[in-house]
């Protein structure tokens, strides 16, 4: 039996464990973060209008992109793209910017959500083979 240098698992032919966590749990904050923000939409549409809706829809539309870039990244680390690692840290770094640009207070929970999912995303980036998506 020949080991393939091109998979971390030789005996199934899969990503390791920790690439198919690390992939599992990007898509599913990604998921949780739609649901969340298509019921704040719903509330919106159908509850009392909140005070200040131009910084709603801004903070939505914010919680939009990352949703969608924590799927993505999901999917392209499933892949083993490198591409996939990179967005994921931009994502994770998306609320810790738009606090310093707007001036918001910086909760200690998006400071601790950045870091811990930094380290796993770095944790995984050696497996990584390419920038480009793979077609396996």
């Amino acid at each position: 039996m020949t080991q393939s240098t091109d998979r971390f698992a030789p005996v199934s032919g899969q990503p390791s464990g920790r690439l198919r966590l690390v992939s599992g749990y990007l898509l599913g904050s990604g998921i949780l973060a739609t649901a969340l923000v298509a019921l704040a939409i719903l509330g919106m549409i159908f509850g009392r209008p909140p005070a200040a809706v131009s910084t709603r829809i801004v903070n939505l539309a914010i919680r939009t992109i990352i949703a969608a870039g924590w799927i993505t990244a999901g999917l392209l680390l499933q892949r083993r793209s490198k591409t996939g690692a990179v967005i994921a840290l931009i994502m994770f770094f998306i609320p810790i910017s738009a606090s310093l640009l707007f001036r918001q207070p910086m909760p200690r929970l998006t400071l601790i959500v950045a870091g811990i999912g930094a380290v796993l995303v770095l944790s995984v980036f050696n497996e990584l083979t390419d920038w480009r998506v793979r077609e396996d």
